[in-house]
């Protein structure tokens, strides 16, 4: 403890000093980003406090609260959470000082850290690397500060690869194991719908037409689509056959509710879908958003185009589709094979 600041230096379990302080009745952190008490100690040494003043400047977290404010209502809750949580990390890493302080290098260091010392995956430190962005972003605008660092900044490089999704026997034994049948049912309109999985547990029998036999996914006040675009989904017929079940039985407005009648927490939903892949000796890989690649995967390999499975699952743009295309190459062919009417044949004689 330094007796003239009441700073105070303590080890994190990912091995790196932080300095903390009381300030405001309220504990603020700054890394040293040292391993070694003797770093940590010149680091302290030359430790400028004025910096954190928070009545002189702006931090990232004052600027959080700032965008939260303004956002509440427009950004999905599993959105604001997802930026909470990216903004600690990068309080944690890079410090709580001035936002216009931060630069490349901090951005840099904030990606690399993450990924060797909080062990996160390349995909989620892209996740987070565009959170805190965005929150910077609304700083700019604002004129909180002069330039966002992440602007000149890439996200880490990752090999596309396929989506993993599941065979019709892996659903089938995938239903057959799971014995509570409200969860039984979730998990099939989620594979034969494509709905995400706040959207399943968000629905309302409102949202249901049984005579146009559609679902329809929109915004309320409750919730914001990914999007914030509504969209209708055709029913499958055993997803309308289930459905005409679950509502003759229903009690409440929502369609899928625990013992208590409330709507389910994601967290237990993907924990039920985890506990369910393990048991059955399935791909690890496998989580509970591979029911909408499994969906999407299915309609390509029996024909659908991209623009109807982009469409069906609401992407923002065609691009986010392409993931799927590998799964068509019958249909790629098809369409190379419509200029086979040409008349090529002055080009023939020369092969």
């Amino acid at each position: 403890m330094d007796p003239n600041t009441n700073f105070y230096l303590t080890k994190r379990s990912n091995g790196i000093y932080y300095v903390g302080w009381y300030q405001d009745g309220k504990r603020r952190w700054k890394t040293t980003s040292c391993k070694t008490k003797i770093k940590a100690f010149q680091f302290l040494k030359s430790f400028d406090h004025k910096e954190q003043d928070s009545n002189q400047t702006l931090c990232m977290s004052q600027l959080f609260e700032k965008y939260t404010k303004v956002k509440s209502i427009s950004v999905r809750p599993s959105t604001m959470y997802s930026y909470r949580f990216a903004v600690r990390r990068f309080i944690e890493i890079c410090g709580y000082k001035n936002v216009n302080s931060f630069t490349i290098a901090d951005v840099g260091l904030f990606q690399t850290q993450l990924i060797s010392e909080y062990k996160i995956h390349k995909t989620t430190a892209n996740i987070l690397f565009r959170s805190v962005k965005t929150i910077l972003n609304y700083g700019v605008r604002n004129s909180f500060l002069e330039k966002n660092p992440f602007i000149s900044c890439k996200q880490l490089a990752i090999p596309q690869t396929a989506p993993i999704f599941l065979l019709l026997t892996q659903l089938n034994q995938l239903s057959t194991s799971v014995k509570d049948p409200t969860i039984r049912d979730l998990f099939l309109l989620a594979a034969l719908t494509g709905m995400r999985l706040d959207e399943i547990r968000d629905l309302t029998w409102e949202s249901i037409c049984f005579i146009k036999r559609t679902i329809t996914v929109t915004n309320t006040i409750s919730h914001l689509t990914k999007n914030e675009k509504s969209r209708i989904i055709p029913m499958h017929v055993e997803i309308e056959r289930m459905l005409r079940l679950r509502k003759d039985a229903s009690i409440g407005e929502y369609v899928f509710t625990d013992r208590n009648n409330r709507p389910f927490r994601i967290g237990f939903i993907s924990f039920k879908f985890k506990k369910c892949i393990r048991r059955l000796g399935f791909d690890e890989n496998l989580h509970f958003h591979s029911l909408r690649h499994t969906f999407a995967s299915w309609l390509v390999q029996d024909g659908a185009s991209l623009y109807e499975v982009q469409k069906l699952l609401s992407h923002s743009s065609p691009s986010v589709t392409q993931i799927y295309s590998h799964l068509a190459p019958e249909q790629m062919h098809s369409t190379v094979n419509r200029t086979e009417s040409l008349d090529l044949q002055s080009w023939s004689c020369r092969w």
